[in-house]
């Protein structure tokens, strides 16, 4: 699920005041900028920059308000850290850099910008799901029989989808009490869905779990619910990840958890190492499965199952790694790779999604490079989750889950989601 929309959500309950909004600063700043007053442009990214780092659209604009009040050598820094994200901004173009033109050290950090203004397209279109207000945001791959399961967030529904053949109806509305569904797996070996079941309206607001369903019977087999949240508390049971073991892991990214539920237990379970983390989304497992990958804002954690010890992505710039939905772990030719869905961060106020893979070490807790496979696409509106099937990477190019308000409705129009084809070779 998108993470920029759960965090002006956060921040609007926790910093009601224009003072401790980061996104309220970044308004206030460049009305500063127009207003001429640069001393007071500058503190305010300062402060919004310290309230929310790391964040490219931040850092860029705090860039420009450095190199208004003549701070060309914190100017010069900050543009070399956005250029760490490999994300579109126009160095050239933008007026407020004009006077560091005659600076040598500018030059180069302009020649680097240039490759990232290029598109990145390599994807190609799978299906494209009948209903426009489905709004899928999830989906899995059956190796059983060879088709995909997408669910619905707006309509509470779970589809099945094959290519040249028509859409399935596997859980209907309100089958089962099911809410909306963010992610899911299937065990090919068990012939088993695992279904992140969520509610935002009506008196089960806030509740949520995950549903195990038999995928011979479309039958519920299990509901693995928490209790009723406290007051103010909501719980988002975003990601899923199965182990070999017929253990579930699965992220609870608005209480910063990630829960397990294990065959001798069988009851979701939190994760004590796994408990303070900011918005953790997707997550996949190793090739041994010792170590489990989580996607968070800040970057992607790595948690050693063997030691419980939880850990970074070690890599040369962690900031690179944030903000990702999806995330997937990918062998080629013994080589270790993750895949991730890169959807939060923003340029110049609008989304910069992409598609991004991650090389790894031999001891699979090191990032040794950092490819982009897919950006700049203009059919992609929110990518979310998507599933590796061989070498290829089906994924949801335009979830448009963003427009989904509480209780299911949809905010402005939306057209049909398309599910792409990404070969990771």
């Amino acid at each position: 699920m998108k993470l920029l929309g759960f965090l002006l959500l956060l921040i609007g309950v926790c910093y009601p005041s224009v003072a401790q909004d980061p996104f309220a600063l970044f308004a206030q700043a460049r009305e500063k900028a127009r207003q001429q007053n640069y001393l007071a442009y500058l503190a305010d990214m300062k402060k919004a920059n310290e309230l929310l780092p790391n964040y490219p659209d931040f850092m860029y604009e705090l860039a420009k308000a450095y190199t208004r009040n003549n701070q060309v050598t914190e100017a010069l820094e900050l543009l070399k850290q956005v250029n760490y994200y490999r994300f579109p901004f126009d160095f050239q173009k933008e007026e407020t850099f004009k006077i560091l033109a005659t600076n040598p050290a500018f030059t180069p950090l302009v020649q680097q910008a240039e490759l990232f203004l290029k598109p990145i397209r390599n994807s190609t279109l799978y299906f494209t799901l009948p209903e426009a207000a489905f709004i899928p945001e999830g989906m899995t791959y059956n190796a059983g029989n060879q088709a995909f399961y997408v669910g619905s967030y707006a309509q509470n529904r779970i589809i099945q989808v094959k290519k040249d053949v028509p859409v399935a109806e596997f859980i209907a509305r309100g089958q089962d009490d099911l809410g909306g569904v963010l992610g899911l797996k299937a065990n090919a070996k068990k012939q088993e869905l695992w279904v992140c079941h969520n509610t935002d309206a009506g008196p089960e607001a806030g509740k949520g779990g995950v549903y195990k369903y038999s995928l011979a019977t479309r039958k519920i087999l299990k509901k693995y619910l928490l209790p009723a949240p406290a007051p103010g508390q909501v719980n988002t049971f975003n990601d899923i990840v199965l182990a070999q073991d017929g253990t579930a892991f699965v992220t609870n990214s608005t209480t910063g958890s990630v829960y397990q539920i294990t065959p001798l237990q069988d009851s979701l379970v939190r994760i004590p190492e796994i408990s303070r983390t900011i918005y953790p989304n997707g997550l996949t497992l190793s090739r041994d499965e010792r170590y489990l990958y989580v996607a968070s804002f800040g970057g992607i954690l790595v948690y050693d199952r063997a030691v419980r010890i939880l850990t970074k992505l070690e890599t040369n710039n962690q900031r690179r790694t944030g903000g990702i939905d999806g995330l997937y772990f990918y062998t080629q030719n013994k080589q270790d790779y993750l895949i991730g869905i890169q959807n939060a961060f923003t340029v110049h106020g609008e989304s910069a999604e992409r598609i991004i893979k991650i090389a790894l070490d031999s001891t699979a807790k090191t990032m040794t490079d950092f490819q982009i496979l897919e950006s700049l696409n203009p059919q992609f509106n929110t990518p979310t989750t998507g599933a590796i099937v061989g070498d290829d990477f089906y994924y949801i190019a335009n979830s448009q889950v963003q427009k989904v308000q509480p209780g299911g409705k949809i905010e402005g129009p939306v057209v049909p989601s398309k599910i792409f084809k990404l070969s990771l070779k």
